[in-house]
Order: C-alpha cells, then structure tokens, then sequence
C-alpha cells in the first residue's frame, strides 16, 4: 500500500523566526536585552536573504538561522539547531 505524503506550505514570518530564537535564547538564560538584539539582526538578515527566493524549505530557512546565530552566539546556534533533540 503507497501513501501519498502530504505537503505542507507555510508562509515565512519574520516574527516567527524572532520569536523560535527567543524560545531558545530563554532556555540558555540569556539575558533578554542581548537575546532580542540577536533574534533582531537574525530576522533581519533571514529576510534579506529570503527576499530573492520564490520557494524556501524549512530546512533551508533553519540552516541560514543557524549559519547567522554561529556568527553571534556558538551556544544559542546549538540550541536552536537541537532544540528538538535536547532532553
């Protein structure tokens, strides 16, 4: 028997991409000010580099977050890159 998987479409939100980094920032206990510095410039340059793309997968938004989140914080990238694998 063959299913058919389904594909799901999402609408990329600044605003979501903030806000996942904030979870994980939170989770570290980093303070708040530096936490929405970071989500801030992440969001940013997520949105300049997605504005010339037609279609992005999830994958390929989680590696640019992660890829600008190593530049400022080694340890937050780790948590948003295993934010689902750590116990």
């Amino acid at each position: 028997m063959a299913r058919k998987s389904k594909k799901i479409t999402y609408e990329y939100s600044a605003s979501g991409v903030k806000q996942s980094i904030l979870r994980n920032a939170r989770s570290l206990g980093m303070p708040e000010g530096w936490a929405k510095q970071i989500a801030d410039r992440v969001s940013k340059q997520t949105d300049a580099w997605i504005a010339d793309k037609e279609i992005v997968t999830e994958d390929d938004l989680r590696r640019e977050v992660i890829k600008e989140l190593e530049e400022l914080s080694p340890d937050l990238a780790y948590a948003y890159q295993n934010h689902d694998k750590i116990i």
